[in-house]
């Protein structure tokens, strides 16, 4: 997540740090997803809702390495297609057994995809070098209608049926109130960070929630450890024939998914230090249509029998899982006009019957906030809210 700052102090969560006097923005700077190298997303979303609340500069958030990395890259090197695959492997594999702390709860949000499944067979391949102590507990949880292929895939990895989840609960996803605790106005604000996270569906807070309020996984946050393999035809496309390793620095970070609020420690691999700098030391070269698949491929090579279980295609699950009942619409309509932003700041708000980003979300999550507000005792002056002294 990107960081926040006011005169309260910084966070990663916007109601951490909200000050007694908050002034609505005119112009709201939702998170509307935008992609293509050529969209430079700091023109529209540096700013956060409140005037009195800014980002930080992505520098905030790297660690040690990733400003040793960023003050010293290495030089670019051409390199056969096999060894820049074995390069890959052997970094990923290093990231995931680095990252990894034995004693927690692992959560792996788990697709029918390449990527999700070069994490679980890393995960497995550590599992049989390091033992079950290293391992501990973890749970697989797939989340929008892959779950024949992401099952298929685990199984055929060696993980038991007991390791695997779908979201939503049953053994297929259920398909019109799928989104229904995404839906709910009344936490709307934790979930979107204020309408920072301006989309219905947050894969790393959500299914997490889910799973704790089901008694699959622990309740206490700071005992989970989560992966996901977000952001790697992102990241991997930018370092090899994209616009480079500044993009991925200071571009990136503006990207939609790192305004989402997150439950647990989240590792995405991709995103790690050793990742970025093999894939810009050594992608020089390698076409992007098969640099593109650069997970299946590996797999391929470590992993045949888990390579050859069919990817999902979009249209198999597509937008019935990503279109919301009319129930959901009516109540979410409901909600929004009844509460005091949908009904004086943007009453004109047009729904959106999606879960994917849209300036919708963003008003409905800062709607909920500011009810929020409101019950926690600050009053409405014009544009602002103000903490009542008493």
């Amino acid at each position: 997540m990107n960081l926040f700052k006011s005169s309260v102090g910084q966070s990663p969560w916007i109601h951490e740090i909200l000050p007694d006097v908050l002034t609505l923005r005119r112009e709201p700077y939702f998170r509307i997803y935008e992609t293509g190298y050529g969209v430079d997303p700091r023109q529209r979303h540096c700013k956060t809702m409140f005037r009195e609340i800014d980002m930080m500069p992505p520098e905030a958030t790297w660690g040690e390495e990733m400003e040793a990395l960023a003050a010293d890259p290495p030089d670019r090197k051409k390199i056969g297609r096999g060894k820049f695959l074995d390069l890959l492997y052997d970094a990923f594999v290093g990231v995931v057994e680095g990252a990894w702390t034995p004693g927690r709860f692992h959560v792996v949000l788990h697709s029918g995809g390449y990527d999700s499944r070069l994490i679980s067979h890393t995960i497995r391949k550590l599992f049989e070098k390091n033992g079950p102590e290293w391992l501990g507990e973890i749970l697989f949880v797939e989340v929008e209608g892959e779950h024949r292929h992401s099952r298929m895939a685990l199984e055929a990895e060696g993980w038991e049926r007991s390791k695997f989840a779908v979201y939503g609960g049953g053994v297929k996803p259920l398909f019109e109130n799928h989104h229904a605790r995404s839906c709910r106005f009344e936490d709307a604000w934790k979930r979107q960070n204020g309408g920072l996270w301006a989309r219905c569906f947050n894969y790393w807070y959500d299914p997490v929630d889910y799973l704790q309020e089901e008694g699959l996984i622990p309740e206490d946050d700071g005992e989970l450890q989560c992966f996901s393999g977000y952001l790697a035809n992102d990241v991997t496309h930018a370092l090899v024939n994209g616009p480079g390793l500044d993009w991925v620095f200071r571009v990136l970070p503006y990207h939609p998914y790192f305004f989402a609020p997150v439950k647990g420690e989240w590792v995405f691999p991709y995103l790690v230090p050793d990742m970025i700098r093999v894939l810009h030391e050594y992608g020089l070269g390698q076409q992007e249509s098969q640099v593109g698949s650069y997970r299946h491929q590996i797999l391929k090579r470590v992993a045949p029998e888990v390579a050859k279980v069919r990817n999902p295609q979009f249209g198999e699950h597509g937008w019935r899982l990503r279109t919301l009942s009319s129930q959901l619409q009516a109540q979410m309509q409901r909600d929004y006009s009844s509460s005091w932003y949908g009904q004086e700041i943007a009453p004109n708000a047009a729904l959106q019957d999606t879960v994917c980003f849209g300036t919708w979300w963003g008003h409905f999550g800062l709607a909920s906030l500011c009810e929020k507000l409101l019950r926690e005792g600050y009053k409405v002056d014009g544009r602002c809210l103000v903490k009542d002294a008493d």
